[in-house]
């Protein structure tokens, strides 16, 4: 049995009015306006046992058939008198969810959650699934904590969680686990904008002084934190520790490459240059032409030739100029093209890797010379 507790009796108004809040916590976390009654509806909904005690008084929650217009309903019922909603009420939400809603609401009013039979002003008592839950994957447990930043903390003993004032709001592939400091939620409370992490994550880490999970982080080739983007930005404001180890993976091949890219432009590498021999000429020449189909104003670019720096990087644009590694030769024309395509973008117009307004450029262009090719076609 779980005991969700709080001092200060529950005004049984809260449960037949929808949209009533009011809560002793200016910054509360939960919702007695809907999610109390979410709570209730989900844990009839999955077989459990709920009961109330607020003060003396001692109330039992079930669900009871009814038929509206020929269709049956399971409707929620409070010992003896019917509640206006069904246990339909939170149809997408889940255990867990119910759980983070009835502690909440205790926490907001000073109370807590026990695995113990406990005596306070209002006691939910519930029975069931929701017991398997561990409340230090719902709920931040401060100890836990690793290092904190100025974007948030890091949990290094959790793994996937992604936590906002305290609640869990996201669950994601990662071995760390992150307390965020600015989200947009989603009705249900959950992580509206998951696609902003990656960023969050690298603020936090370029913050961090943990040398061995910096280095795992940027060697990451699976996980969330492998979609990080290289920000200039605040790779500018990173801690010593974070530049020591980033430095230290610059030509390590499996180093994220867009921070590897950031880094380049933040601190350019000295590169050994690449002497040209004729046959290198003449593929230069034809991939140039590839290129100019999709790109006329490639042919004014200047392009250096470098030997590659790490085995990984075939070319890379910075600081205005554009560098082509001499390992592209080995690949034929076509590989030459578009490596010299690709930085091309990145030099004309600052695209960043695996970005959107990247993938859009080249399905315009794509499309682009579909339509070209047609029209010739259908010309002859």
């Amino acid at each position: 049995m779980l005991y969700f507790h709080n001092r200060g009796r529950l005004d049984m108004a809260f449960l037949e009015i929808m949209g009533l809040s009011v809560k002793e916590n200016e910054n509360p976390i939960g919702y007695f306006g809907t999610g109390l009654k979410y709570a209730i509806a989900i844990l009839l909904r999955t077989g459990h046992s709920v009961k109330l005690d607020v003060g003396e008084t001692h109330y039992t929650f079930t669900a009871r058939e009814e038929i509206v217009r020929g269709k049956t309903f399971s409707r929620v019922w409070m010992n003896e008198k019917g509640l206006g909603f069904t246990i339909e009420l939170g149809k997408n939400w889940d255990i867990e969810m119910a759980y983070r809603e009835l502690a909440s609401n205790a926490k907001d009013e000073g109370g807590d959650v026990s695995r113990e039979p406990i005596v306070a002003d209002t006691v939910f008592s519930v029975r069931g699934e929701i017991e398997k839950i561990e409340h230090d994957n719902v709920f931040l447990n401060q100890k836990l904590v690793t290092e904190r930043t100025e974007y948030g903390d890091i949990i290094a003993s959790r793994s996937g969680l992604i936590f906002y004032r305290g609640v869990k709001i996201y669950t994601t592939n990662s071995n760390f686990s992150y307390a965020i400091k600015e989200a947009d939620l989603t009705e249900d409370r959950t992580l509206k904008y998951p696609m902003f992490l990656p960023r969050t994550m690298l603020a936090m880490w370029t913050k961090s002084d943990s040398a061995e999970n910096i280095r795992a982080v940027l060697l990451e080739q699976n996980n969330i934190e492998a979609k990080i983007e290289g920000s200039v930005d605040l790779l500018r404001q990173a801690n010593p520790t974070f530049m020591r180890i980033l430095e230290s993976l610059r030509n390590h091949p499996q180093l994220n490459r867009s921070i590897r890219n950031a880094l380049n432009k933040l601190h350019p590498p000295e590169f050994q240059p690449y002497t040209l021999t004729d046959f290198d000429r003449e593929i230069v020449t034809s991939a140039l032409a590839l290129v100019a189909r999709l790109e006329p104003e490639i042919t004014d670019a200047k392009l250096n030739f470098i030997m590659p720096p790490s085995p990984t990087i075939f070319g890379f644009a910075q600081k205005g100029e554009i560098y082509i590694c001499s390992s592209c030769f080995t690949h034929g024309v076509n590989y030459l093209a578009s490596t010299i395509y690709e930085e091309w973008l990145h030099f004309k117009y600052d695209f960043e890797d695996c970005s959107r307004q990247l993938q859009n450029h080249l399905f315009d262009n794509l499309f682009k010379q579909v339509a070209e090719n047609k029209w010739r076609g259908e010309r002859k």
